[in-house]
């Protein structure tokens, strides 16, 4: 796998095959569709031998909101990496993850959502009505369906 960014379309990857010092691609993907919010992917391969990716997430705020809050953007979660039996690409949270818990991550102005090992789906939100407490799940183009449904509360990772 070749991992890159494209400065207009947002983190990418071929898979193909290396030898002889050449990399043929043979399969093409994005890790973002509408836009570039997925960005400036790392990976690293761990102790176990797992490849680990995880990526900027571009700030959706107006600059001037930027500069007030005195931050912009934040990392997303850790993914690994892996080749189906198919050969697409596959991407789960880490185990180390699953303390806590549902597929679909929700932490203040970021979620993500991990969906059948092919893809994940990310988005920065910034709720600003008093009643912006709830998740509501929907489809477009298609059905979808939903097996089970569970909400767990994190405990905050830090004290800021």
């Amino acid at each position: 796998m070749l991992l890159f960014i494209s400065h207009s379309l947002g983190c990418q990857y071929y898979i193909g095959r290396y030898a002889d010092d050449r990399f043929t691609p043979e399969t093409h993907g994005r890790m973002t569709w509408v836009d570039r919010a997925f960005f400036a992917p790392e990976s690293l391969v761990d102790e176990r031998g797992r490849r680990i990716m995880w990526a900027w997430i571009f700030e959706g705020r107006p600059r001037a909101q930027q500069e007030a809050a005195l931050w912009a953007g934040t990392m997303s979660l850790p993914r690994v990496l892996w080749l189906g039996d198919d050969k697409t690409l596959r991407m789960a949270p880490p185990e180390e993850l699953t303390s806590l818990r549902l597929r679909v991550f929700i932490d203040r102005s970021v979620v993500e959502v991990f969906a059948n090992e092919r893809q994940v789906v990310m988005r920065r939100i910034y709720p600003t009505r008093q009643d912006s407490v709830g998740v509501r799940l929907f489809a477009r183009g298609g059905a979808a369906q939903v097996r089970v449904w569970r909400a767990w509360e994190m405990d905050a990772t830090n004290v800021w």
